[in-house]
């Protein structure tokens, strides 16, 4: 009996020498443009210029990382889509549009639609688009069932139950699988869904429902073969998943035909970064299991060709803490045989292996092919060379007695890797992606070539191997961040219990480099407009640390004058992080560092009715407000001369001389400072007014009633 090898089939790119609305309408679709007729629903995909700064995002709770930047790239979607009249576009009436189906894209901030040939072109014709594509499909991988076995030889090649022993099965883990869906009667998953409202997703049915389309159904059944491996239990009589602790979601990509939209799959990714729409509730996956990819494009960076690339997915789910595992892909023997979405930077690869720790012939090998990057990560049981062949999984459940099938191809390799995974986050749930990534690859066990190459990467995963890994990680400590809004520039400074032997990189930033002469990494980097709200620094060894840059320096007010006369307001202040933050006075303008003087100061002018307090913010995150000093104005002469026709007023503040006085309705008072007051004599006073109100440049007031000279 044949092997069953898991092809993953990819789209055909069609190649075009025109295009239309260059570096707008992509090639694809222009070629098909140039063939289409005049009312043919073309399925496309938008993609808008201006994109959410979440760089930043970093913060150390992974709930609130999360809910920022959920809420940054909603905010940013919602935002385009209001000015932009893209409804428009899609269609003149409401019949019109309910055809095109539009699909808001807010993770890639974009659109899918299906539109007429004139409506591409006048999309692709606004100022906020960046792309106009081809909604192209991708076939779902095929399943060809072999003969049963008792042993699953598999989950101890890598050392699963060893983990198992000490209490981590991965409970309070969630992992979703992005697939073909899941037959959730099959009784070795059914107690693991996780059950609700936000634990299934259909992206083939338009008008899907949580509320109502709430049952997870496989028509394939390579989903639940996956699945199985992910968190199977033992109801066949042996364990059959690497983690039968945790609980999984599911987002089914390809239709009753295997086949899938790649808007489909982009809206699976967004519904896995916000399952409920809520952004305030932490209910994303912690892992996502991923056995698919662009099988018929071996050695290509979809990104490069044109087609739809993903990264922008992944690199956002894994800023929001969440792990992304991919099957490497069935292209082998030969080397330079890597698939898209899986040779990704972003991406953690999972080549197969089989019980001898041979790597499969079938099983894709590198470099990549964006970026020449070892390839595969790490290999995991995928292949059988002896009877009976395969991973036994789950099959679906069609009131069979024995619903279990066996297997081969790096679809079910990969969630070996995402089940390890969820093992180490049930011992250690603070752990990030890329420390997950890294245990698993600082413990694989090494096969053929010594160290990492492109056909085992770095070797066969040991979850017990690491388990002790991450009990190793070296201490990282951030000494310094510090953000020059004149230079754009961010200064990031670290040090590591294993220094020099590792290195340090600034997530989103880059590499730090090692200062052997000061013992520490440091790095500036450039072009940093806006100041992160934090900075995480990984290493090479496992460590990891993350900066709060928000509130990180001390602002102080140390100076607030108003001056009636002259309309103007001075505000004085200095920073912890000064001069390497900006300070801005809120709602009057930025203060100006003065190097000299050690002090940010500016004087606003047009000031005629003064605040009651003045808030200074920092780029640095901090801030400091304080109220506007008034001074105390005090009235101790008001005399009427009713023969002289003069009226003498004397008045003090507790700023003089530094302030100016004036009664009103009639003019400013002298300085008089040999008798330390204010004075002044207004003559020509034929009906003197029942009280004068003295006030003070200063903000205070006083106010007496008139007495004559007797």
């Amino acid at each position: 009996m044949s092997k069953l090898i898991a092809l993953l089939v990819g789209l055909y790119m069609l190649l075009s020498a025109g295009v239309s609305h260059a570096g707008v309408i992509e090639p694809n679709l222009d070629h098909r443009l140039r063939v289409a007729g005049p009312n043919e629903r073309i399925p496309v995909i938008v993609t808008f210029s201006e994109k959410a700064n979440i760089d930043g995002f970093n913060a150390p709770n992974k709930k609130v990382r999360r809910s920022r930047i959920i809420r940054a790239l909603k905010k940013k979607h919602e935002e385009i889509t209001a000015k932009s009249s893209v409804r428009d576009v899609a269609g003149k009436t409401q019949a019109d549009r309910r055809e095109a189906r539009m699909r808001p894209l807010w993770l890639i901030n974009g659109v899918a639609m299906k539109v007429r040939p004139n409506a591409v072109r006048a999309m692709a014709s606004k100022p906020f688009v960046d792309s106009v594509r081809l909604d192209q499909t991708i076939q779902a991988p095929t399943l060809e069932a072999v003969l049963d076995s008792p042993n699953e030889w598999n989950l101890d090649a890598i050392h699963a139950p060893d983990l198992w022993s000490f209490g981590h099965t991965g409970q309070g883990v969630v992992i979703a699988n992005v697939d073909t869906g899941v037959d959730v009667n099959h009784p070795d998953v059914i107690n693991r869904w996780r059950g609700g409202s936000n634990s299934w997703f259909d992206a083939n049915d338009p008008d899907f429902d949580p509320l109502v389309d709430n049952h997870p159904y496989d028509p394939d059944g390579h989903g639940t073969g996956v699945m199985g491996i992910l968190v199977g239990g033992d109801a066949g009589g042996t364990h059959i998943g690497v983690a039968p602790g945790a609980q999984w979601i599911a987002a089914k990509i390809f239709d009753g035909n295997g086949e899938a939209l790649e808007s489909e799959i982009h809206a699976a990714f967004q519904w896995l970064l916000d399952p409920d729409g809520d952004p305030e509730t932490d209910d994303a996956p912690d892992i996502i299991n991923n056995s698919w990819g662009y099988g018929q494009n071996p050695n290509v960076c979809i990104e490069e060709i044109g087609g739809i690339s993903f990264r922008t997915d992944i690199r956002i789910l894994k800023q929001a803490g969440i792990a992304v595992v991919f099957s490497a892909g069935n292209n082998g023997p030969s080397s330079y045989t890597s698939q898209s979405p899986a040779n990704y930077p972003e991406s953690f690869a999972v080549g197969a292996s089989d019980e001898a720790s041979m790597v499969a012939d079938f099983s894709s090998r590198g470099p990549s092919a964006c970026g020449e990057a070892t390839f595969p990560h790490v290999v995991a049981p995928g292949d059988r060379s002896g009877y009976p062949y395969g991973i036994r999984t789950a099959d679906l459940y069609l009131g069979a007695p024995d619903p279990y099938a066996y297997y081969v191809g790096t679809s079910f390799a990969a969630p070996h890797a995402a089940g390890a995974m969820a093992l180490l986050l049930s011992a250690f749930p603070s752990l990030t992606p890329y420390q997950l990534e890294t245990a698993l690859k600082m413990s694989a066990i090494d096969l053929g070539t010594a160290g990492p190459d492109n056909e085992s990467g770095h070797g066969l995963i040991n979850a017990m191997g690491a388990f002790e890994a991450v009990q190793n990680f070296d201490q990282v400590t951030i000494s310094n961040a510090t953000f020059d809004p004149a230079t754009e520039t961010l200064m990031i400074m670290a040090t590591s219990s294993a220094q020099p032997d590792v290195n340090l990189t600034a997530e989103g930033f880059g590499e730090l480099e090692w200062k052997s002469w000061n013992n520490f990494y440091r790095n500036t980097f450039g072009g940093v407009a806006v100041p992160p709200n934090s900075v995480t620094v990984s290493s090479s060894g496992g460590g990891s640390a993350t900066l709060t840059m928000s509130g990180l320096d001390t602002v102080s007010i140390t100076g607030l004058t108003y001056d009636r006369n002259a309309s103007s307001l001075t505000v004085i202040a200095t920073s912890s992080d000064q001069p390497y933050v900006a300070l801005t006075a809120d709602g009057l303008g930025p203060l100006e560092w003065k190097s000299w003087k050690n002090f940010y100061r500016n004087t606003f002018f047009g000031i005629t009715d003064p605040p009651a307090a003045v808030n200074v913010t920092s780029s640095g995150g901090g801030s400091d407000t304080a109220p506007l000093p008034v001074d105390t104005v005090t009235i101790t002469g008001l005399t009427y001369d009713p023969e002289a026709r003069t009226l003498m007023v004397i008045a003090t503040s507790s700023d003089q001389p530094n302030v100016t006085l004036t009664a009103e309705g009639l003019g400013g008072l002298d300085w008089k400072s040999w008798l330390n007051l204010y004075r002044k004599t207004f003559t020509a006073i034929d009906a003197p007014p029942s009280s004068v109100r003295v006030v003070s440049s200063g903000g205070g007031s006083d106010q007496k009633e008139v007495s004559s000279k007797q």
